[in-house]
């Protein structure tokens, strides 16, 4: 989808017009909206934290309390997949194309959201090595 919508503003700005699109709503197919006016929450957010690149949270369950010591960085620290991507940033750009590029590799097996929370990792600390997750 981010790819599509990146392509779609590439289009539009080659003939000198303004992008289309500056950020997409990703959410979950298992997501359940809950709440009345959600969505001007969102864009209300969107307002007082721009500019961005990604915006959303990390997990805030209990499921991993009894072995979240022993799980790797990258995913403890993940950005739910449930955010909103401003395919206009320069960030944003780059994981996108990093994503792409490793379209035909074992990193597509990983969940979107939790490689580019080891894209960040690899920025972040030194000596990262993402871990495939698995077998």
């Amino acid at each position: 989808i981010m790819e599509f919508v990146q392509r779609r503003n590439q289009e539009e700005m080659s003939k000198g017009m303004e992008p289309y699109y500056e950020s997409v709503l990703l959410l979950e197919g298992d997501s359940r909206v809950h709440s009345v006016g959600w969505l001007d929450r969102v864009l209300d957010e969107m307002k007082t934290k721009a500019p961005f690149a990604i915006l959303g949270s990390k997990y805030k369950g209990h499921s991993w309390d009894n072995f979240k010591d022993q799980m790797p960085k990258a995913l403890v620290e993940h950005i739910n997949g449930n955010a909103v991507y401003n395919i206009t940033h320069p960030l944003t750009e780059h994981y996108v194309g990093e994503l792409k590029d490793e379209e035909l590799t074992y990193f597509n097996a990983i969940p979107y959201d939790y490689r580019i929370s080891q894209m960040i990792s690899e920025g972040r600390y030194v000596g990262y090595t993402p871990e495939f997750p698995f077998p």
